[in-house]
This record gives C-alpha cells, sequence and structure tokens, in this order.
C-alpha cells in the first residue's frame, strides 16, 4: 500500500499505471495520484479508525507521537495484512508498538 510519498515519486518520474492500494487520506493529499491506473483506494473502516486510536496511544505512552494520516494507514495495513511502501520513518516508530505491521522503507536517493 503506498504512503503519499511514494505517489508523488511516481508522479515525478512519469509513472502513471501504477498496481497497488492507497487509501482515500493520501489522495486528499496528493489529488493527482487519482489520474494514475490500477490504483486502487481503500477507505477506512471503523475497525481501522478503533485501531489507529490504540496506536496513537501506544505511541504517546512511548513518547514518540506520529503523524495521523501515518497511523490510520498502518491501522488499515495491518487490518488487511497490507505492506506500507513508504519513505517516511514513521512507520518504524509504529512498528515498534504493533511488530505485525508489514514496511518497506525506501531511502531517498541523494541529487
Amino acid at each position: 500500500m503506498y504512503d503519499t510519498n511514494i505517489l508523488i515519486s511516481f508522479w515525478r518520474e512519469e509513472k502513471r499505471n501504477i498496481h497497488g492500494n492507497t487509501t482515500i487520506l493520501n489522495i486528499i493529499e496528493f489529488p493527482k495520484a487519482l489520474l494514475m491506473k490500477n490504483l486502487v483506494v481503500i477507505y477506512p473502516n471503523p475497525d481501522d479508525l478503533n485501531l489507529a486510536l490504540k496506536i496513537s496511544k501506544d505511541l504517546m505512552k512511548r513518547g514518540t507521537p506520529v503523524d495521523c494520516v501515518n497511523i490510520i494507514l498502518a491501522a488499515i495495513a495491518l487490518n488487511r495484512d497490507l505492506i506500507v511502501v513508504t519513505k517516511d520513518r514513521d512507520f518504524e516508530f509504529i512498528k515498534k508498538v504493533r511488530p505485525r505491521l508489514k514496511v518497506k522503507v525506501i531511502k531517498e536517493e541523494p541529487n
């Protein structure tokens, strides 16, 4: 499941035929992604939001709060057994409180 930063990278690389998933929250952050073909948009359901709240509480207890969009994205991925593809290190903090989260962090290439 693609995070917003990956969708932006695809756009900059002029990749428009993307096979995979993202969330409506990522689309709101980067609406141009709607022009990409074969991208499935997932909407969070109440179970996703309840899990996101639990993750957020656990992160606050550890002293590592994370952006709410990333928490909801992680909850969606956990509930559907999807891999989050991102450039964002926030997911490493989430993984510490939810080790079952599957994340592939893509490192930024130097200019």
